[in-house]
């Protein structure tokens, strides 16, 4: 068997400097970050609601019938 290992490296290597990064330049990752926070504000937002009308929802059901007391 053929010791290769000097071909993989050199090819590792020339891999590596043809790497090529492009950056976004027309803002679109800033719009999207910025609508991804806006997003996030309303989920908080709908999230505190929800608790508001849980808390209001065992109020309403732990508050006595004023029906109830009537028809004893």
């Amino acid at each position: 068997m053929k010791d290769r290992l000097a071909e993989l490296t050199a090819s590792r290597t020339q891999a590596d400097e043809d790497v090529a990064v492009t950056v976004d330049r027309d803002g679109f990752m800033e719009s999207f970050f910025r609508r991804v926070e806006e997003v996030r504000g309303l989920i908080d937002k709908i999230s505190y609601q929800v608790e508001e009308v849980r808390k209001m929802h065992s109020m309403i059901l732990t508050a006595p019938n004023p029906d109830d007391s009537k028809s004893l």
